[in-house]
């Protein structure tokens, strides 16, 4: 029950992922930096819509909705759980930095009915795409 407590609470942190997103990205490659910022826009607006099976077929890397599926959790009714009671949900992307076929978002998030909070989300190039990696944690 951990590890699905920790599931959540990351997929709550990225919860407030919108239709607001904005920010400029910085690291390696303008395109891929321009990619990410579609990815994360892509999955704001999968969040504003509840569309988890984009969310989970489209925008979730394999590896992620793996982890879910292991503590028992299909990906779909994970995200359901962290995000279906999400209001009003806004993402601000502060910066991009990309590694080769990894990078880091450090991103804003708000809604009517949470709390602010910066965090971090990681991706990971997969075919040609970005995929989001993990959801959040918290950036210092």
């Amino acid at each position: 029950m951990g590890n699905c407590r920790r599931v959540l609470r990351s997929t709550a942190l990225a919860a407030c992922a919108a239709a607001l997103v904005t920010g400029e990205g910085c690291g390696h490659g303008s395109n891929a930096a321009s990619e990410i910022r579609s990815t994360l826009e892509r999955f704001a607006n999968a969040v504003t819509r509840h569309d988890y099976g984009v969310l989970c077929n489209d925008l979730l890397s394999v590896d992620l909705t793996a982890r879910l599926a292991r503590i028992g959790l299909p990906c779909e009714q994970a995200m359901a759980r962290g995000l279906g009671s999400v209001k009003r949900p806004a993402l601000t992307i502060l910066s991009v930095r990309v590694q080769g076929s990894k990078a880091n978002a450090v991103i804003r998030t708000s809604a009517s009915n949470q709390a602010p909070s910066e965090d971090t989300i990681e991706l990971v190039r997969s075919g040609d795409q970005w995929r989001i990696a993990s959801l959040g944690s918290a950036s210092s």
